[in-house]
């Protein structure tokens, strides 16, 4: 969202924008259509997906004939008790195939011989095989071959079966010879010269994490780019604090910061952690997100709690449903809705279920509206165990819900004044995160005026101060409308 948002921003300004996507999905087409039925993806904003310009094709039409790659005669499928979402295929009685559905459609579909899982195929919202994956002897992918909508393979990988590293990658380009690549990082230079530069200069790279640091190295000297760096996260491992070992993703960005390299965090406070640990660096930025302005209101009911976000244990919806016993002791009427999706979900219910929760607490879903969730609810509860800057939060207090969130790193502490515009309690003690709800949901008036408060989140956090914090560190570039950008 925080991406998408950005993306807009600069298009609004004038600024030739593009979103880059390195990462393979086999859902990416229907997940692009999906953002621009819901107006996420403006006629300003473009789109490229590095496997399907490595492929030679564009997304799929809207509307699309979806063709089942499931077999038909002689094979029959059944739901194992509990999973409508997976399938167990059988031929002539034998056990062959293992399914996983996501929408009514197969996502991908694992091959037995013999009793023996040999290979995984994924299949795009057309139900065409677009991805390979050979299983070896240790139940790993050995080589992974991505296919092109006629059955072609356009991009192998070998992979060591133990490590999952990759040790080499073939291009098999439509106009050229097969090209060797030592990983995937070459594979992304490549794309980047051939698809998405294609001679253009001094183009603007902004890169999400820096996960391709040495690709766009080559791309700073080869084609005079800009690259600024940004981090949407908790750059510590467990316990993600100050002296955790940094996560192993974002360590070679942090220890080549000191090269001069721009970087964007989302919070003052991350930005003075990097610093005590790399030294003082004026190419460190922070920029906060921006929150929409909340321009329309709905009734709220003064009992309704809700926590909007992925369902991951890092999220800490199991910990919110447990605090949830005290509360609905105090306040009889109080009730608990869950928006999201994730693996945590099945791990909610139980926990719904073996505390007697389930006339007060419920799993609504993913809502593409979660303004509107925030504005009937009176309060929000943040129980992550850490954040890069939390979005749902601003958008919360923007709607007027008083958040609820544990003080960990990073952001809750830079948005919330505690007890004036919200609640910031001990990260993990689910006993003050109960105490917080209840005051919140049982004092009237406190609730009315912390409201208020927490409205002016919106001021803090303006579109128009975070396209002037942009365009300074863009140097101006941004101001006068001559720059291209591209999200990475």
């Amino acid at each position: 969202m925080s991406v998408l948002r950005r993306a807009e921003a600069f298009a609004e300004a004038g600024i030739q924008t593009q979103i880059l996507v390195d990462h393979f999905s086999a859902d990416f087409d229907a997940e692009v259509q999906e953002l621009g039925r819901r107006g996420r993806i403006g006629k300003d904003i473009s789109v490229r997906y590095m496997y399907h310009d490595l492929a030679g094709h564009d997304n799929y039409p809207d509307g699309v004939q979806y063709e089942s790659p499931l077999g038909t005669q002689g094979w029959t499928y059944v739901s194992p008790e509990g999973k409508p979402d997976m399938l167990v295929g059988r031929f002539g009685g034998e056990y062959r195939h293992r399914v996983l559905l996501r929408d009514d459609r197969v996502l991908f579909v694992d091959h037995l011989n013999a009793g023996v899982w040999d290979r995984r195929v994924w299949h795009d919202r057309a139900g065409a095989a677009c991805k390979v994956e050979h299983i070896g002897t240790a139940g790993k992918p050995r080589v992974v071959q991505y296919l092109d909508r006629t059955g072609t393979c356009y991009l192998e990988e070998s992979r060591d079966e133990a490590t999952q590293r990759v040790l080499g990658c073939e291009l098999y380009p439509r106009s050229a010879r097969s090209l060797m690549c030592r990983d995937m990082v070459q594979v992304f230079r490549f794309w980047m010269q051939s698809h998405v530069l294609s001679g253009e200069s001094e183009p603007v790279i902004i890169s999400e994490y820096g996960v391709r640091r040495k690709a766009l190295d080559a791309l700073v000297d080869e084609n005079n780019a800009r690259v600024i760096y940004t981090l949407h996260n908790n750059h510590f491992t467990f316990p993600h604090r100050y002296g955790s070992r940094v996560r192993p993703e974002m360590a070679d960005l942090m220890n080549h910061l000191s090269d001069g390299r721009d970087l964007v965090v989302l919070t003052a406070e991350q930005r003075q952690d990097i610093w005590k640990q790399f030294g003082v660096m004026s190419s460190v930025h922070v920029i906060p997100h921006f929150v929409p302005p909340v321009s329309r209101f709905r009734e709220r009911d003064p009992n309704l709690v809700v926590m909007v976000g992925r369902f991951h244990k890092i999220k800490g919806q199991v910990a919110a449903i447990r605090a949830f016993q005290r509360i609905v002791h105090a306040v009889p009427d109080a009730k608990l809705v869950f928006y999201g999706r994730g693996a945590e979900e099945g791990e909610m219910r139980k926990q719904i279920a073996d505390l007697g929760l389930s006339g007060s607490v419920s799993i609504a879903g993913f809502t593409a509206d979660a303004q509107d969730a925030f504005l009937s609810a009176a309060v929000s509860i943040v129980a992550s165990d850490y954040e890069g800057f939390c979005l749902s939060l601003a958008e919360s207090m923007a709607a007027g819900c008083i958040p609820v969130a544990y003080d960990i790193k990073y952001g809750p502490r830079e948005m919330i004044d505690n007890g004036i515009n919200g609640f910031l309690v001990e990260a993990g003690n689910e006993r003050e995160l109960s105490d917080a709800v209840i005051l919140g949901l049982s004092n009237k008036s406190m609730a009315l005026r912390m409201a208020g408060e927490a409205r002016r989140i919106q001021e803090k956090l303006s579109k128009d101060r975070f396209m002037g914090e942009w365009a300074a560190v863009l140097q101006g570039v941004v101001g006068r409308g001559q720059a291209s950008a591209h999200g990475v």
